[in-house]
């Protein structure tokens, strides 16, 4: 079975375009390009990298709990440790919160 991506060698600021098959693309990537395309940074050093975590655990009843962990790696360079580590952080606590609602919305 093949790759899923595919590189393309069209580069915008830094970035790589990689074309992404069945998935949608990301709000980066500039009006321009196609929607299944995703702008990928290009390291010209060894990255540092960001790892954030945050769990909840949930009553939901009869003596038992639900655990739920999210997380995100995130490659930066050492000059950015400081905003990626606040992107990172941002990013696992909305969607951390966004799952608890839907555990307890859906009454688990």
């Amino acid at each position: 079975m093949g790759s899923n991506t595919e590189t393309h060698s069209k580069a915008v600021e830094g970035y790589t375009l990689v074309k992404r098959f069945g998935g949608p693309g990301s709000p980066d990537v500039p009006e321009d390009v196609d929607s299944t395309q995703v702008a990928v940074m290009s390291f010209v050093t060894t990255p540092a990298e960001i790892l954030y975590e945050a769990g909840a655990t949930l009553n939901i009843g009869n003596y038992e709990s639900a655990r739920i962990t999210v997380g995100i790696r995130v490659p930066c360079y050492r000059e950015e440790i400081p905003s990626a580590f606040e992107a990172a952080k941002s990013w696992v606590e909305a969607k951390l919160e966004a799952e608890v609602k839907d555990i307890r919305r859906a009454g688990v």
